[in-house]
């Protein structure tokens, strides 16, 4: 009789766990699917896009412009000081201490190398825009600009991440300044004469 017992509260027991596992997994939901990748866009649709951001890039910078705060330079990057700095402006052969963010006009961040961690790099090896704006920037500024299409990355794009003749915003702090070295002597410069030379 009590080998029955046990038997029975045995089967009781795996049948309990067996049924408490069931409806859990009734009641747990499926992980979502992952969403399919876009098909590359053909010529005809991305000249298309193109133009309709390029529309829509002219006109934000057109109501950007108009904003207190807001400078345009003549090659039509925007810009605002959200911190002034108070040295030096470098040069394009120069190397900058910066760290600096991308984003879109609507504020989606966009991952970069090194994204707002400082980085020393040539000021000519930065975009055409980004390198144009970094000579304005004096020492330890922080600015917001806005980079044009034709400034930015054209017609081209940055793949998904940005679309083709879209604005660039970019954030941007000046920590530091190196001036390149020369790689080669000034011929009009005379030889250093070592200690203890007679004149």
């Amino acid at each position: 009789m009590l080998q029955r017992s046990t038997t029975l509260l045995v089967f009781l027991f795996l049948a309990g766990a067996a049924l408490a596992q069931s409806t859990q997994s009734a009641q747990t939901p499926p992980p979502p699917a992952a969403a399919p990748s876009k098909p590359p866009l053909s010529d005809a649709e991305r000249k298309t896009l193109a133009a309709k951001n390029l529309k829509e890039s002219e006109a934000f910078l057109a109501a950007n412009g108009k904003r207190p705060g807001v400078f345009t330079t003549f090659k039509g990057l925007q810009y605002e000081i959200l911190k002034p700095g108070d040295g030096p402006t470098p040069s394009a052969t120069d190397k900058v201490t910066i760290s600096f963010t991308w984003s879109r006009t609507d504020g989606t961040k966009l991952p970069v190398m090194d994204s707002g961690a400082p980085v020393t790099v040539r000021t000519d090896q930065l975009i055409d825009g980004f390198a144009a704006a970094v000579q304005l920037m004096p020492l330890r500024a922080k600015w917001r600009i806005w980079l044009p299409p034709a400034l930015a990355f054209g017609e081209a794009g940055r793949g998904e991440l940005l679309g083709p003749s879209s604005v660039l915003v970019i954030e941007c702090e000046l920590f530091g300044i190196r001036p390149a070295e020369s790689r080669f002597p000034n011929p009009h410069t005379p030889p250093a004469k070592p200690p203890g030379a007679a004149e």
